[in-house]
C-alpha cells in the first residue's frame, strides 16, 4: 500500500475518540490503514488530518491554506490544528489570529493498529468542547505542496492526484478541494458535499462535520493550586459547562456552600473567609459527579499588598504592549484614565500568574494606564505605568485625586503664587516703613527739655 490507488485505506478515516483533560485534549483517529514507508518521526507517512473546533457563534469559514474549502456559513469554526507525520509543519491556530502556535502538539502513529493519537494543548483549542462541534478531515501528505496537502488536478501525473476540475477561465484559482476524506454521520452524503463547489461562480465547497452526543458530566483535576493564612485558589475540570456547586468544611463543620452557572468547562473559584493553619476539605459537585482535596492555610495572614517590578511598554500599530512581573500571583484590573473619564478593563480574574503582558489600543488625547494588582489574600496595590499629558481632575470617580500636577498646571499656578507672594512682600515692606516713621516722629516729639541739675 505504498502508492495511492483506490481502496488502499490510506486516507480512508473510519472514526474517531476524543477525549479531554484539565489541559489536553486528546483525539484517537483511526485510519483504514497507516503505513511509514518515509520514515516520519511520528509514525505514519501520508495522511495531513485537520482539526476544527466550532465552540461559538461566528467563526472563520475558510479552512487552512491549500484545501479549497470552507465551511458552511453556520459552521465557523474557533480554533484549529493540522496534524502530519513529523512535528516541523504540525501548528494549531485561532480564528482570530494569523500566528501559528507550534508548541503543544504531540502525535503518534501506530501502523500495527492503524491509529494517530495526537494531543492538544488546550491553549490551542478553546471552549467548552463538550458543546463543540468538530469538521475532520483529511488530505494527502506533501511536504512541497501549499498547506502540506497534495495537488489535485483534472487527471493524476506524478506526485499528483487527479479527479478536480479545471482552473476558472477568468482567475485561473482552483475551487475543487483537495481534501479525501471527511468524518460525517452516515446519513450525510460525502461525495456531494465534497462536489459542492463551482469553478464559474467561484465558489469553494461548503463542509460540515459532527457534533457529539450528550455526555455525562465529569469533574477532574480538583486542586487548592494557591493557598494563603486566609483564601484558596481551586482549579478544576469538568466535562461540561453547567450548575456548579463548592463546599468547603474545617473543624468547625461546613464554612463554604457555594452554588453557581459556570459557562466554562474549566473553572477557578477563590474561597475565603478562612482560618490561619487550618485543615480543610474542598468538594466540587456538578450533576451528580464530584470530586474533593485537602488543604491547610497558611500559618500567618498575608496584609502585604504584592509590588510590581520591571514594569515597561512600548507602542506598535497604535496599540501599548505592556510588560510586568507582580511580586505575587495577582488578578489585575487596567484602569485607562483620560481628561474625561476613567475605565477599569479587567485582564487576569484570578491571581493565577506572576508575569504579565497585555495589548491596549492607545487612547486619544491626554491619557494614564495604571495597573490594580490583587493577591490571593486581597490585598490591593496600584501603580502608574505610563502618563501621557497632563490629567485635569477627574470628577467621575475622584481616581486622579492626590496626583501630582502636570508641567503647564505647576507654571501657572507657580506664576501665580510668585505674584501673590511679591504683592504680600510690598505691603509688609510699606506697613513696616510706617510704622517706623510714626515711631521715630513719636521718639522726636517726646524727648525731655534737659533736667534741672544737669550739664548741656
Amino acid at each position: 500500500a505504498g502508492d495511492f490507488h483506490p481502496g488502499a485505506g490510506l486516507f480512508d478515516l473510519e472514526h474517531v475518540t476524543i477525549e479531554q483533560s484539565a489541559w489536553n485534549v486528546r483525539f484517537t483517529i483511526k485510519m483504514a490503514e497507516i503505513t511509514n514507508g518515509w520514515n516520519m518521526m511520528w509514525g505514519w507517512s501520508h495522511a495531513n488530518i485537520q482539526v476544527y473546533v466550532d465552540s461559538a457563534p461566528g467563526g472563520k469559514i475558510d479552512l487552512l491554506p491549500g484545501t479549497y474549502a470552507q465551511t458552511s456559513p453556520d459552521w465557523g469554526w474557533e480554533s484549529a490544528v493540522m496534524l502530519v507525520g513529523e512535528a516541523g509543519p504540525v501548528y494549531g491556530v485561532s480564528h482570530d489570529s494569523s500566528t501559528r502556535i507550534t508548541t503543544g502538539i504531540e502525535a503518534n502513529g501506530n501502523p500495527e493498529t492503524d491509529t494517530i493519537v495526537a494531543t492538544v494543548s488546550k491553549n490551542i483549542l478553546q471552549g467548552d468542547l463538550a458543546s463543540s462541534r468538530f469538521l475532520i478531515v483529511v488530505g494527502s501528505q506533501d511536504g512541497y505542496g501549499q498547506g502540506k496537502l497534495r495537488a489535485v488536478d483534472e487527471a493524476p501525473s506524478t506526485w499528483t492526484a487527479g479527479g478536480g476540475a479545471a482552473p476558472n477561465a477568468e482567475n485561473l484559482e482552483k475551487y475543487h478541494p483537495t481534501i479525501w476524506d471527511v468524518l460525517l454521520p452516515e446519513s450525510i452524503d460525502q461525495q456531494s458535499m465534497l462536489g459542492s463547489y463551482d469553478v464559474d461562480m467561484m465558489s469553494y465547497a461548503k463542509l460540515e462535520g459532527v457534533e457529539l452526543p450528550p455526555i455525562q458530566q465529569q469533574v477532574y483535576g480538583l486542586d487548592a493550586i494557591g493557598v494563603s493564612g486566609s483564601s484558596a485558589l481551586l482549579s478544576w475540570s469538568t466535562a461540561k459547562s453547567g450548575d456548579m456547586r463548592v463546599v468547603v468544611t474545617g473543624e468547625s463543620g461546613t464554612v463554604i456552600d457555594e452554588t453557581w452557572a459556570s459557562e466554562t468547562s474549566d473553572n477557578l473559584r477563590v474561597i475565603g473567609g478562612l482560618t490561619a493553619g487550618s485543615s480543610y476539605t474542598a468538594t466540587v459537585m456538578a450533576e451528580g459527579a464530584s470530586e474533593s482535596v485537602e488543604f491547610v492555610t497558611g500559618v500567618d495572614h498575608d496584609q502585604s499588598a504584592p509590588e510590581v517590578l520591571g514594569a515597561t511598554y512600548e507602542e506598535d500599530s497604535g496599540n501599548y504592549l505592556l510588560s510586568f512581573y507582580t511580586t505575587e500571583p495577582s488578578s489585575i484590573v487596567i484602569e485607562v484614565c483620560t481628561n474625561t473619564s476613567c475605565t477599569n478593563i479587567s485582564r487576569a480574574e484570578y491571581p493565577t500568574d506572576r508575569v504579565h503582558d497585555y495589548v491596549l489600543p492607545v487612547p486619544i488625547g491626554n491619557h494614564s494606564i495604571t495597573v490594580i494588582f490583587t493577591d490571593l489574600s486581597g490585598n490591593q496595590g496600584r501603580e502608574t505605568i505610563l502618563q501621557s499629558g497632563s490629567l485635569e481632575s477627574n470628577a467621575s470617580d475622584g481616581s486622579q485625586g492626590g496626583e501630582e500636577e502636570g508641567p503647564e498646571d505647576n507654571d501657572e499656578s507657580g506664576g501665580q503664587s510668585a505674584l501673590l507672594a511679591l504683592l504680600s512682600i510690598l505691603v509688609v515692606v510699606v506697613a513696616l516703613s510706617a510704622v517706623v516713621t510714626t515711631r521715630r516722629q513719636k521718639s522726636q516729639d517726646e524727648v525731655p527739655e534737659t533736667m534741672p541739675g544737669s550739664e548741656d
